[in-house]
């Protein structure tokens, strides 16, 4: 039997730390940035078998838009980096993240 385990803390609490050390160990499934990013093809990139490609096709779009690491922290940014999955939340009864907030 397969366990959920979801991983929460405040910004800038070291959930990306923790986030990347799991996912280096190979034993988790991660949500990553391709995964946030690519939310609506997944399963079809998936069941096509291009994966692999759709990955290298967000990273070749990262880079010609000058996209490397998130600025705040440095944290390099690619395809593969974990990703905290509230992004993919619709809105509904709380507030989404907003620039304001």
């Amino acid at each position: 039997m397969t366990e959920l385990v979801f991983i929460m803390g405040d910004h800038r609490s070291g959930t990306t730390l923790l986030y990347q050390l799991l996912a280096a160990t190979g034993g988790f499934n991660v949500v990553t940035a391709y995964h946030v990013i690519n939310f609506d093809q997944v399963l079809a990139d998936h069941g096509a078998g291009r994966s692999a490609a759709a990955r290298c096709e967000l990273a070749a779009r990262l880079g010609a838009l000058g996209i490397s690491d998130r600025k705040l922290d440095g944290v390099i940014v690619s395809p593969d980096l974990p990703e905290e999955y509230g992004f993919l939340l619709e809105d509904g009864p709380q507030p989404r993240l907003r620039a304001h907030n």
